[in-house]
């Protein structure tokens, strides 16, 4: 190992600003690098599953509330074609109701002239009978 370092001590000194360590304590850095890297890359993947699972529960979420959404206008629309059939029906019961109205002037009209020639035709009968029977 000594070899090795002499022959890169230059290298070396450059990185370490000085003489290189013992390899037992570089061992030692080493060791505490590595346990650092895997503690942190440990939180960094319970970060990426909560930040996975708070992405699920989002979409399931988002996913529900345009189920009810279309839920709501399904119902909204069926409401609204209710309404239209009532309107519809009110019309043709209008429309019903003028046409009758019409049909029950027309009749009274009819009635009116029938009594009033009644009235007419007596009075013209007797005017006959008036006249002939003076004859």
């Amino acid at each position: 190992m000594e070899k090795l370092l002499n022959k890169t001590f230059m290298p070396l000194s450059n990185l370490f600003g000085g003489s290189p360590p013992k390899p037992s304590v570089l061992m030692d850095h080493f060791i505490r690098a590595k346990d650092f890297n895997s503690q942190k890359r440990e939180s960094l993947q319970q970060e990426r599953s909560k930040a996975e699972h708070s992405l699920a529960s989002f979409r399931e979420k988002r996913n529900e509330v345009k189920k009810a959404g279309a839920e709501k206008n399904q119902s909204v629309e069926a409401f609204d074609e209710e309404v239209k059939e009532a309107l519809e029906e009110a019309e043709d019961i209008d429309e019903e109701m003028e046409r009758i109205k019409a049909k029950i002037a027309e009749e009274r009209e009819e009635l009116a002239r029938k009594e009033a020639n009644k009235y007419t035709y007596q009075v013209r009968l007797c005017q006959i009978d008036t006249k002939y029977s003076s004859t």
